[in-house]
């Protein structure tokens, strides 16, 4: 399939089978230090420094940028129920660097070492592989988690941030996915088996409740697609083919169940490849997951589970990497 991927993707794949599954030899999981007994989040989230003509507002050695302060405060409150958040925040206030926390809006959370800035969508929260939704403030935390390794064990962080692997991208992201799975379930929300998922658009900064509209576009469609394949294929797992090119290759779900991936293009919609009988190319169907699925994911988009086209589940046997469906930088 060398021929659906561009010259750079191609490169990226060749890339990506050459690293480990896994790095061996991470350390520092255990997350930020614990803050001194009884700190509260409420401690945390009075400004120390407001100047109203400064872009950006001081929490000890924490900025945030002015306009993203009530949803960082909003996402903090929720936050405050897990002691590891509490952990973290108190951490980067009270570190000898300063990380600045700016706004962006095309979902693409990030920690960016070169100037300590999180980058952070407090719309956007994250699908995961079993469909279920962790919230922006979840996504938050996490870049929260990068920011105190780099604060407290510079090498450590670069050295375990260079080393690649298939299932989290680096030995960082695989550090900090440990970290996320125990701050995840104190905050009672979904935990993620690698550094996979898909970004959606939810209903505030603490909310997992999808907000975001069915895309109808099919450019928007096809693009989205290639992504999901591109991604399944950059994590060992074989995609199917693109779609073909007329109008025909995108339609609505029929009702029946299909043999085939699932991949998720927004928290509303999904396409499912389906095989042409005669041995044509096949195509893409879209389901709307409310209205076609009843708000219920699809059992092909749980890699634990197969289903025939008679609609019969059954268990599947995956061996590492976990197979994600897309992924966010975060």
């Amino acid at each position: 399939m060398a021929g659906d991927w561009s010259p750079s993707e191609q490169q990226a794949l060749a890339t990506a089978g050459k690293v480990p599954v896994v790095s061996p030899g991470i350390t520092g999981s255990e997350g930020p230090p614990a803050a001194p007994a009884g700190t509260k989040m409420a401690d945390l989230l009075k400004p120390t420094l407001d100047v109203p003509s400064e872009p950006v507002v001081h929490f000890n050695n924490v900025q945030v940028q002015r306009e993203l302060v009530p949803a960082w405060t909003e996402a903090q409150q929720y936050l405050g129920k897990s002691p590891q958040a509490v952990n973290a925040l108190y951490n980067l206030q009270h570190s000898d660097q300063t990380t600045t926390v700016a706004a962006v809006s095309d979902g693409d959370d990030k920690y960016v070492p070169r100037n300590r800035t999180i980058q952070w969508d407090p719309k956007v929260g994250m699908l995961t592989q079993d469909g279920k939704v962790q919230t922006p403030a979840n996504g938050l935390l996490h870049e929260e988690g990068h920011a105190c390794e780099h604060n407290n064990n510079p090498a450590r962080f670069a050295k375990q941030e260079g080393m690649a692997n298939q299932r989290f991208d680096n030995g960082d992201e695989q550090r900090n996915m440990a970290w996320e799975t125990k701050f995840s379930k104190e905050l009672g929300e979904p935990t993620r088996g690698d550094h996979g998922g898909r970004a959606v658009f939810t209903k505030g900064p603490a909310s997992a409740e999808i907000a975001d509209k069915m895309i109808e576009d099919p450019a928007v469609i096809k693009s989205a697609l290639h992504e999901g394949r591109f991604q399944l294929q950059s994590h060992g797992s074989t995609p199917p083919p693109p779609p073909r090119d007329d109008a025909a290759a995108i339609v609505k779900w029929d009702g029946k169940a299909h043999s085939g991936p699932v991949l998720h293009l927004n928290g509303d919609t999904a396409a499912q490849y389906v095989a042409d009988p005669k041995g044509g190319p096949g195509q893409y169907q879209l389901y709307d997951v409310q209205k076609d699925l009843h708000g219920v994911i699809p059992p092909e988009n749980n890699p634990r589970t197969t289903i025939d086209q008679q609609g019969h589940v059954a268990g599947r046997t995956l061996s590492p990497p976990n197979q994600a469906l897309a992924l966010a930088d975060r």
